[in-house]
């Protein structure tokens, strides 16, 4: 093995151990080549949160707020396990819909770990050369540095928020601000008042007694999607 593969397979066998039910298990590393690894997770009946939308959107499955706020709960909870519970702690670095998992009672099962870093108790975050994650879910800071931390993890969970709320993509059109930043368009929206958010989100989540519920997540959004890290 070269050093590159060595520390792939220490992180895998670190990843294998992990256990929580929010979080798909890894069965299995397959190592083909220095370039090429397989992993292998259990099989989610109900494919990806991005999946779920997306037919939410033709019509054919409904998604509705106690479904969606337990799909945001399974997320958190799988976050607080990788940051604080985990030894070493583990950031994910592509937290977004496609990799959210849905399993046959639509539990949240947080999965694809293949940009995944552990981090040692002393190391405060993964520097790298290329870009890594994805457009639209990566927090500001890291085009600049390159540094990626759990907060990056947490700005993305704010993404995921916002996209369960409106059923959109974070480069929809109807997110396009002046600093080309989601979190602006988020607080402008709580400037504009509760009338003006709840006509941004999904109208399926209207109607039902869930609005209050509805505005709290989208305030919890923009904490997560605060410009600077330290906030």
């Amino acid at each position: 093995l070269t050093r590159n593969s060595a520390q792939i397979r220490a992180e895998m066998d670190t990843l294998g151990k992990v256990r929580h039910r929010n979080l798909v298990t890894l069965l299995a590393y397959v190592p083909r080549s220095p370039n090429a690894h397989l992993l292998i997770y259990d099989f989610m009946v109900n494919g990806s949160l991005n999946d779920a939308l997306a037919k939410v959107r033709r019509g054919t499955l409904v998604l509705d707020w106690p479904m969606r706020y337990r799909i945001a709960l399974g997320v958190a909870k799988a976050l607080k396990y990788l940051h604080n519970d985990a030894r070493p702690k583990i950031i994910h670095r592509d937290l977004k819909p496609g990799n959210i998992l849905l399993d046959e009672a639509m539990e949240a099962r947080l999965g694809d770990f293949g940009l995944a870093k552990l981090l040692a108790d002393d190391t405060t975050h993964v520097t790298g050369s290329n870009w890594v994650g994805t457009h639209g879910y990566v927090g500001p800071e890291y085009a600049n540095t390159l540094q990626f931390t759990d907060k990056g993890d947490v700005y993305a969970f704010g993404v995921v928020l916002v996209v369960l709320l409106t059923n959109r993509q974070p480069n929809n059109k109807m997110f396009e601000h002046r600093n080309n930043y989601l979190g602006g368009w988020v607080a402008d929206m709580l400037v504009a008042g509760p009338e003006q958010i709840l006509d941004k989100c999904d109208k399926r989540l209207l109607g039902h007694g869930f609005e209050e519920q509805v505005l709290l997540t989208f305030r919890i959004a923009s904490y997560c999607l605060a410009m600077s890290p330290t906030s």
